[in-house]
């Protein structure tokens, strides 16, 4: 039995919010907040992607830690430079006199924005991403939280001086229990196997010149290092699976952030490890992840590989780079930064890499998204110097990166939060139809092999989950051939 909607409760709150309405002259945001009984969340989010063009996903599965929402009660869309100060001022201006009856009280019940940030408002268009704003986030009308054991359902209405606060609550209630039926468990239906096919979209020779050209600028002094991606095209011989790809997803990639955002036809998703910012109480976490080596076939192998990411020059090299920017951007802005002196691994199901925790107690009155726009693009994703090697890829790479690697996730009403960046993701353009991104890192002491074969390491994991092949196998078989150690990887002649 679905949780019950205090149906007198909804419409005291919303009247009071027509009122209030009326005596501002302004619209008004009313915000709900119950607990209800713990959901899955998945099957919540499918629900809702069948029953709004707009609709969001994000799960921690190790911190046990879920989101998901449904339609928009307000949207905020913007463009260029400016897109996260102006994300950040609409949401002020938003929660000003708002009505909140938030009982928990928890960094994620009562109002939360859910979306994203498009990587580089300068970049050159493709087209794919064409229901995805440079800036967009929504404010649910309906939004579901999940810490730990404290699930929250909460209600969102923006309302006029002539909203029927009757047929509104009327209305947010059958949306409510039209998607916990639509969760319902329905017959198994058996399909034939997926027959996906793949198709780069640049030439793999193409890809490795425009590497090999960038080593040979990088050598040349004109910056340190840059961070090309490619994409591939994906379609599949019937709709492609996404409940079971987010599944799929979670149970891979337990340390990950798993996400989904729906904007009309389209669905972004994916599984990235790479955080940029979580702000909560003027405490700041961020991280760099660089670097990236297989997994073992067994245990002995799997530290070996791990053991030879940690002693790889070009990759540590990368990685010092990508703390001393971080460090240099935080410090003037907080106390007591914990920097640890040495990498870790993030172990993954198909990859390890190099991971370092950065804390930090803001001394300054920032918000979330002042930190994200200081951090972002961070050097993980674009490279360094930061504005010459962004240049370089607006002018090279010859992809639209849309929301890959850009900043995703949510804001809470006092500004804190979390965003990650969405790398090992694809965009679903239809039902039968995606394109998948991976990148990698260029330094002087690239070699464009191997350098597109860490992409199709990574361009696996989203495969995977997808349903195609699992081809880690052979992707063992071809690291050892052309040799895929960290420990060989030599200058490109």
């Amino acid at each position: 039995m679905i949780d019950l909607i205090d149906r007198e409760k909804l419409i005291i709150h919303l009247q009071q919010g027509v009122e209030r309405a009326k005596r501002l002259q302004r619209p008004i945001l009313v915000s709900v907040t119950q607990q209800i009984a713990k959901f899955n969340v998945i099957e919540l989010f499918s629900a809702f992607r069948t029953l709004d063009e707009c609709a969001f996903f994000w799960s921690q599965p190790e911190e046990h830690f879920s989101m998901a929402g449904l339609g928009a009660a307000f949207m905020i869309e913007t463009a260029g430079s400016q897109r996260f100060s102006e994300t950040a001022a609409t949401w002020t201006v938003l929660l000003k006199q708002a009505v909140i009856v938030d009982p928990q009280l928890s960094i994620v019940s009562g109002p939360v924005l859910m979306g994203g940030f498009a990587y580089d408002t300068e970049r050159p268009a493709m087209g794919i991403w064409q229901d995805f704003a440079e800036g967009s986030f929504a404010l649910s009308r309906l939004q579901l939280t999940s810490a730990e054991e404290q699930h929250c359902l909460t209600i969102n209405v923006v309302v006029n001086a002539n909203l029927d606060a009757k047929t509104e609550t009327d209305n947010l209630i059958a949306l409510w229990e039209l998607a916990n039926s639509s969760c319902k468990v329905k017959p198994e239906i058996h399909f034939p196997a997926d027959r996906i096919m793949t198709e780069d979209v640049l030439p793999a020779t193409e890809w490795k010149q425009i590497v090999r050209d960038a080593i040979a600028v990088i050598a040349s002094g004109a910056f340190e290092k840059t961070v090309l991606a490619r994409m591939i095209k994906i379609t599949n011989s019937r709709p492609f699976d996404l409940k079971l790809a987010l599944q799929r997803l979670c149970e891979f990639y337990p340390r990950a952030y798993v996400f989904a955002v729906q904007r009309k036809s389209q669905c972004f998703l994916g599984a990235t490890p790479e955080r940029l910012v979580k702000l909560v109480d003027k405490l700041l976490r961020t991280t760099v992840l660089t670097g990236a080596n297989r997994r073992g076939t067994g245990r002995l192998e799997d530290v070996l590989l791990g053991e030879q990411l940690l002693h790889n020059e070009k990759d540590m090299h990368e990685h010092k780079l990508g703390i001393q920017l971080i460090q240099n951007t935080l410090t003037p802005l907080c106390n007591d930064l914990d920097i640890p002196e040495q990498p870790q691994l993030l172990r993954l199901k198909n990859v390890q890499h190099l991971y370092t925790p950065i804390i930090g107690r803001l001394k300054a009155a920032k918000t979330m998204l002042d930190i994200a726009e200081l951090l972002h693009p961070t050097p993980v994703v674009s490279g360094l110097a930061r504005s010459s090697a962004q240049a370089y890829i607006r002018a090279h790479e010859k992809l639209d990166r849309g929301w890959y690697a850009g900043p995703l996730g949510w804001i809470n009403r006092q500004g804190d939060g979390e965003l990650a960046l969405g790398i090992c993701s694809a965009i679903m353009t239809d039902g039968q139809t995606g394109f998948l991104f991976a990148d990698s890192g260029i330094t002087a002491d690239s070699n464009p092999e191997i350098e597109y074969q860490d992409t199709v390491l990574k361009l696996g994991a989203m495969l995977l989950a997808l349903g195609g092949p699992d081809k880690r196998k052979a992707q063992i078989q071809t690291s050892q051939l052309i040799g895929f150690d960290r420990r060989k990887q030599t200058k490109a002649g």
